[in-house]
């Protein structure tokens, strides 16, 4: 599955914790791309289960630790599929398809954002 038609499937679902999340949306996609990969597999229901997984576990450090990956610090370079690990208060990724961001969010569900200036990740494969 093409990560354009993996977007088009969260289209019409809502939001849910645990089920349908930045973190659900982007690990599936993740375990579309290598499905043998080491991440972590989070079980949790409900916000508070979801702040004690995300205060415990860093995007970051857990991709650091599971793949080959570089870093693409200019927006000019992105590919779909890169990655972009936000953390203010709570960590949320997101990750780029057609010049936009997109991830899932508690208010709006899938939610295609311009690209900003960052960091983001290209995972190239799964250690």
């Amino acid at each position: 599955m093409e990560l354009k038609e993996y977007i088009e499937n969260f289209k019409t679902l809502k939001f849910k914790w645990g089920e349908v999340d930045c973190y659900r949306f982007i690990r599936g996609y993740i375990d579309l791309k290598f499905p043998n990969n080491k991440l972590p597999i989070l079980d949790y229901q409900g916000k508070s289960e979801a702040l004690l997984l995300n205060k415990k576990y860093n995007w970051f450090e857990e991709i650091e630790k599971t793949f080959k990956y570089e870093i693409i610090d200019c927006m000019n370079h992105l590919e779909d599929g890169d990655l972009l690990i936000l953390k203010d208060g709570f960590q949320c990724i997101h990750i780029v398809s057609e010049n936009q961001v997109w991830s899932i969010d508690i208010h709006f569900n899938l939610v295609g954002l311009p690209l900003y200036k960052g960091k983001y990740l290209r995972l190239l494969e799964s250690l």
